[in-house]
């Protein structure tokens, strides 16, 4: 009797047990589990990785926007008698942008490299992108942000060009005028100054002398050398 009684009945070990037939056929945990080695193909990080992309192509939109000419700076005058504006013109630049772009983003970029591939290997720096190798994205993470800070530096610095319309030290050279051929009295401000240079594009960047963008780019570049250097390790150091 007592075993009897303490048996579940078998109609309900039938409800509660479902029939081997109808486990296989309806798939019952196949459509569900994944295997490790399968993973998504657009994942949260991945995502990020375009987003990263993204902001770097809108920080550089005013750079080229400017760099382009489709931008125009600001016509300002001049005062006669200003003796910043009357320096000669010289083609040659003392430092050509060329070299200086090169130079800094070769200066900065191998010291970052050469500094996230030292703490990769032996400091054990490890990284939680999507990309396993572990130098890639130390490198992707640092020279980006360095990338990305480049452009917003010079996009502002550009804009601040255009904006101040600032005239150069050798604007009247460029002009190819003299306080003498305008006549024009000392202390009289010429709203808008003649110039018979043909070239219009010499003329623009006769008028983009504030901010300096040798300054910017080569302050921003070892500033930011400099930062990484001084940067806090994670082990203390």
């Amino acid at each position: 009797m007592t075993s009897s009684s303490s048996a579940p009945p078998r109609d309900a070990e039938l409800q509660l047990r479902p029939a081997s037939g109808e486990a296989r056929g309806n798939g019952a945990g196949k459509h569900h589990l994944r295997r490790p080695d399968e993973r998504p193909l657009c994942t949260k990080r991945k995502m990020l990785v375009g987003l990263d992309l993204l902001c770097l192509c809108i920080a550089s939109i005013p750079f080229f926007a400017c760099e382009l000419k489709a931008v125009k700076p600001y016509l300002r005058g001049f005062f006669c008698g200003d003796l910043s504006i009357t320096y000669p013109f010289v083609a040659r630049e003392a430092i050509p942008d060329s070299l200086l772009i090169g130079g800094g983003l070769a200066i900065t970029g191998l010291s970052i490299a050469l500094g996230e591939c030292y703490r990769v290997r032996f400091r054990g720096v490890h990284s939680r992108a999507f990309v396993r190798n572990h130098y890639i994205s130390c490198l992707y993470k640092e020279l980006g942000s360095f990338m990305f800070g480049c452009f917003v530096g010079q996009s502002l610095t550009n804009m601040a060009k255009l904006s101040v319309g600032r005239l150069r030290p050798n604007f009247l050279s460029v002009c190819n005028v003299t306080y003498a051929s305008i006549k024009c009295t000392p202390g009289t401000y010429i709203a808008d100054p003649p110039c018979q240079q043909p070239s219009a594009k010499m003329v623009e960047e006769a008028r983009k002398s504030f901010f300096s963008g040798h300054a910017s780019f080569a302050m921003y570049t070892m500033l930011y050398l400099a930062a990484g250097l001084e940067k806090p390790r994670p082990d203390g150091e």
